[in-house]
């Protein structure tokens, strides 16, 4: 097995935002095996230093393949700068769709 092939490979996720006729989504694709020890390392040092919010820009980036967010019409790139201005709720909805599209069994899977 290559780990390089496999760090490339994407699966979708779908983020659901709010309710009723004021639903919205964020979809896209994210890369299940760029989640590695360490960055969650990293992740965790960081918020031991009190700097979660520039970490959870970093650790963010490097998961999340391609997204269909925009501001005020313009794709909002995926870099740990760009990603300082998103606001929290998106990426943690972001974070928790892609979290359950890493279950075995998602939520809506025939498997």
């Amino acid at each position: 097995m290559d780990l390089r092939k496999h760090k490339s490979k994407t699966r979708p996720f779908t983020a659901t935002f709010g309710e009723g006729d004021d639903t919205e989504t964020v979809t896209g694709n994210y890369r299940p095996f760029a989640f590695t020890p360490r960055l969650l390392q990293e992740a965790e040092a960081a918020q031991k230093a009190g700097e979660v919010s520039e970490t959870l820009a970093k650790t963010f980036a490097p998961l999340v393949a391609s997204w269909d967010l925009t501001d005020d019409g313009k794709p909002v790139p995926i870099s740990a700068d760009a990603l300082m201005d998103v606001p929290v709720d998106i990426l943690a909805g972001v974070t928790s769709a892609i979290g359950e599209a890493q279950r075995p069994n998602p939520k809506g899977s025939e498997d």
